[in-house]
């Protein structure tokens, strides 16, 4: 099969190339995300505007009826009709890894406004994971002196309306160990959960499910996870793992969804 490994698109370049390919629902999606087009003709204005970034690019080719090159066009294949996926979130990054056979996977890395698409084996699954999940700020509390916290629901949602003097003001106070390291941290994070989400998709059938989320807080040397399996009961749990332990969690967890 004729691919391209290591290309990026804009988000209108990519809205383009997939309209062009015949996957106009998935194009629509991508555009509307950005409420940039109201009719058919400025629909066609739009990728007419993306054709010339596209030639630039060598990503256009006259002679086929898509218009697009063949490997470019392989690969948005590959992108739209792999079932399974985990989407990662960290900040203002997002990256899926698309499950695509026993043997490979594309990652699709999404940072202001531009769309890095690489093909990679199966067998680098846990130094991408390791990747995406690494990083973060390390808190000044080991983890061994750390402790699990206890939150209702009123109070969780409390937290994202957090803002930098409200922080500072708790701080101040002689908190506990373990509450003042996640305030610290979750600081860091601009008030906000990482996630990572194992996700299932049939383009054909235009459905999209989500099968299991993490939400989680990278504090360097360790990582803050949320349990909320008892979120009906009002609880929710914030323990500590060390950071090692966690991407052997994803790994395993992310492993076993690709394979069954």
């Amino acid at each position: 099969m004729d691919t391209i490994k290591g290309i990026s698109l804009s988000t209108n370049e990519l809205a383009s190339v997939l309209a062009l390919c015949g996957y106009e629902s998935m194009a629509s999606d991508v555009i509307d995300s950005q409420h940039l087009l109201e009719s058919e003709e400025e629909f066609n204005n739009f990728l007419k505007a993306n054709a010339a970034s596209l030639k630039m690019k060598g990503f256009w080719n006259e002679d086929r009826s898509s218009l697009i090159e063949e490997g470019l066009e392989s690969l948005i294949t590959l992108l739209v009709h792999s079932k399974k996926k985990i989407r990662i979130i960290r900040g203002q990054k997002v990256t899926f890894i698309h499950f695509l056979d026993q043997n490979n996977l594309l990652l699709q890395k999404i940072a202001e406004g531009e769309h890095h698409l690489e093909l990679t084996g199966i067998q680098d699954l846990k130094k991408v994971l390791d990747n995406f999940f690494g990083g973060g700020q390390i808190s000044g509390c080991g983890i061994s002196n750390l402790e699990t916290l206890k939150l209702d629901e009123e109070i969780f949602n409390q937290l994202h309306q957090f803002t930098d003097e409200d922080v500072n003001s708790l701080l101040a106070e002689n908190l506990p160990c373990s509450l003042k390291a996640f305030l610290e941290d979750f600081k860091v994070n601009s008030y906000e959960f990482d996630n990572a989400s194992l996700m299932e998709m049939n383009f054909k059938e235009d459905y999209l499910g989500i099968n299991q989320v993490f939400f989680y807080l990278n504090a360097g040397s360790y990582i803050w996870l949320l349990d909320y399996d008892k979120v009906e009961e009002n609880e929710l749990l914030l323990y500590q793992m060390a950071s090692e332990d966690f991407n052997a969690l994803m790994f395993s967890t992310v492993k076993k969804y690709f394979k069954n």
